[in-house]
């Protein structure tokens, strides 16, 4: 009977991994992964992009990129994609001039690829499988400069709670800064003050030469003719977003939306208002049907901000990039009190180079006196 016990256990534990790869797609995935990093060697001129998890292809990854394919053409460039409407028109165009290809996010392909590409460039992180191999070298560039707190920085958060951040920090080779007060509070906030291995460059943020033309040469003009913006003077409505995608609920959007309309209704002839949405919440509208009154996700922020002329935000970093070109800031903060009570700020927002505001109304009359 012992030894019947013995046998069933042992067929048990056997089954278990077997019966997991074969009912859960994402043990399959993990495979898959881990069967490239163990059998497949690395490719010493291939280099690997992903931007917020794959959702767009922009930011800094994608001003990085630009440069790259210019000045080594002979490498390899894979770039990770949820959706293909979201990628840049000239990302497309390059995969048919250059060795640039898509891969679907956690398919076969990407799985491949971020095994055996030598470069590695993330603007936030890598899914917990994953494994920097001997011989790759990992390039994070972050993504903001931060005005809300980080990790262990936010108010009630748990040790545990940025794990994955936290390893892929390790994991990099190269952290690239956009300042020293990012650098700073990112790694503090992720409990590696001290012990960080690795290189820490101060660099100033990659996406920012969008801003500024210094990677395409085009008037204002010109950029709006490329994006497929109208030639009326642009005032960009860019608020983050605090809510999870599943509790935010249709009444929230429609809000967000009214208050687009009124500022429309409120500034005079020759401005637009335009919405940029947080990349969580993109798809949610675009399914819920509003699409038509949003930014594409396939434009890249800082190229936008360019044909710019006025910028209306809350918390988000958008506002540090803005900020070179010198045009107006206004920040319409209706939520402030119980965001700094719930999750917190790095810089008091009195402080902040606009209006600060929690009043519509007050939104509203700033911004005719900002452009009249």
């Amino acid at each position: 009977m012992g030894k019947m016990n013995t046998i069933k256990l042992a067929c048990k534990f056997v089954a278990r991994p077997i019966r997991e790869f074969v009912t859960k797609p994402a043990i399959r995935q993990i495979n898959v992964y881990l069967y490239y990093v163990k059998h497949s060697k690395v490719q010493e001129k291939a280099v690997f992009l992903e931007s917020y998890h794959a959702v767009n292809l922009t930011g800094n990854v994608y001003a990085m990129y630009q440069k790259m394919v210019q000045e080594y053409p002979d490498y390899t460039y894979y770039w990770a994609y949820k959706d293909k409407d979201t990628i840049p028109a000239d990302i497309m165009a390059d995969t048919k001039r250059h060795r640039v290809y898509l891969v679907k996010y956690e398919s076969r392909q990407y799985m491949k690829a971020l095994a055996t590409s030598k470069y590695l460039i993330n603007d936030t992180s890598f899914m917990p499988y994953f494994i920097k191999r001997d011989g790759q070298r990992y390039l994070n560039t972050w993504h903001g400069t931060p005005l809300k707190t980080l990790g262990l920085d936010i108010k009630g958060s748990g040790r545990a709670d940025h794990k994955n951040i936290q390893r892929n920090l390790l994991a990099a080779d190269v952290l690239a800064m956009p300042n020293k007060f990012t650098a700073e509070h990112l790694i503090t906030s992720h409990d590696l003050n001290g012990i960080f291995p690795n290189e820490v460059y101060i660099t100033g943020n990659p996406r920012v030469d969008n801003l500024l033309g210094t990677l395409v040469s085009e008037d204002t003009q010109a950029l709006k003719e490329r994006l497929g913006l109208p030639a009326e003077k642009i005032i960009l409505y860019a608020p983050t977003w605090k809510k999870d995608v599943e509790y935010t609920t249709e009444a929230d959007i429609l809000q967000l939306l009214n208050e687009v309309q009124r500022l429309q209704e409120r500034v005079p002839s020759g401005y637009k208002v335009f919405l940029k949405v947080h990349y969580f919440i993109y798809d949610k509208l675009v399914k819920m049907g509003y699409g038509d009154q949003l930014i594409s996700n396939a434009i890249d922020t800082n190229t936008l901000l360019r044909g710019v002329d006025v910028l209306i935000t809350d918390y988000s970093s958008i506002f540090f990039d803005f900020l070179p070109i010198k045009r107006p800031v206004m920040f319409y903060v209706p939520d402030k009190d119980s965001y700094a009570q719930n999750r917190g700020f790095y810089k008091p927002l009195d402080t902040l180079p606009g209006l600060v505001t929690d009043k519509f109304d007050q939104l509203l009359n700033d911004c005719n006196q900002k452009i009249l």
